[in-house]
C-alpha cells in the first residue's frame, strides 16, 4: 500500500516510522503495539513516548514490565487481567520478546491478544538476535499481534537515515548537532 501501512479492519501494520508518528500524533496509545526490527534506539524511544502517558503517583501500579525472554504465558496473562489502581487504564510492557516460542506459549499469547481489556495498553517490544520475524513463530507472532492490534516494523537505518535522526532528536530538544 502506497501509505506505509496496510489496513485490515481495525488493525494496522506500519512500514514506514513517519506513518506511525503521524497516526499517533495527538492520541492516546490503546490496545496492542508491537514494535519490532534492527533500529534499537527507535524501538526504546516509542516504548518510552507510548508507556510515558502512564506516569504519575500510581505509575508502579498501573505500569509493568515483564522481560520478554523469561516471560510465561499466565504471568502476562495476571498482568494484563490486573485492575488499574486510582485510574482508568494501565500499561503492560512486554520488553525483548523472543520469537522462539513453545506451541503451548504462541496459543497463550494470541488468546491473550484476543482478548485484551479494553483498560489495557499491551506493548511488545522484539529486536533481534531475539526476535526474527522471518522465522515460524515469529511470523505468527507477527500475524496474531495484527490480528488484534498495530504492528510498527523499526529497521535499521542507513547512514544518511541515521544522521537526520541523529540531527532531529537535539532540534526536538531545544538543542543542535550539525554533521
Amino acid at each position: 500500500m502506497a501509505a506505509g501501512y496496510e489496513k485490515e479492519g481495525d488493525t494496522l501494520h506500519y512500514k514506514k516510522e513517519a506513518d506511525f508518528a503521524k497516526a499517533m500524533k495527538g492520541a492516546r496509545p490503546q490496545g496492542l503495539y508491537l514494535l519490532y526490527g534492527g533500529e534499537r534506539y527507535l524501538i526504546e524511544s516509542w516504548a518510552k513516548t507510548l508507556t510515558g502517558h502512564f506516569g504519575g503517583d500510581f505509575d508502579s501500579f498501573n505500569l509493568q514490565k515483564i522481560d520478554g525472554r523469561r516471560f510465561a504465558g499466565d504471568d502476562l496473562f495476571d498482568a494484563v487481567e490486573t485492575l488499574p489502581l486510582m485510574a482508568q487504564e494501565k500499561c503492560v510492557l512486554l520488553d525483548d520478546l523472543e520469537s522462539k516460542q513453545s506451541a503451548d506459549d504462541l496459543k497463550k499469547l494470541t488468546a491473550i491478544f484476543e482478548e485484551l481489556p479494553p483498560e489495557c495498553l499491551l506493548l511488545i517490544t522484539a529486536r533481534p538476535p531475539h526476535f526474527d520475524p522471518k522465522s515460524a513463530s515469529g511470523k505468527k507472532i507477527l500475524t496474531a499481534a495484527a490480528k488484534y492490534g498495530s504492528t510498527v516494523e523499526l529497521p535499521a537505518r542507513n547512514t544518511p537515515g541515521m544522521v537526520k535522526l541523529l540531527q532531529q532528536t537535539p532540534k526536538q530538544n531545544g538543542g543542535e548537532l550539525s554533521a
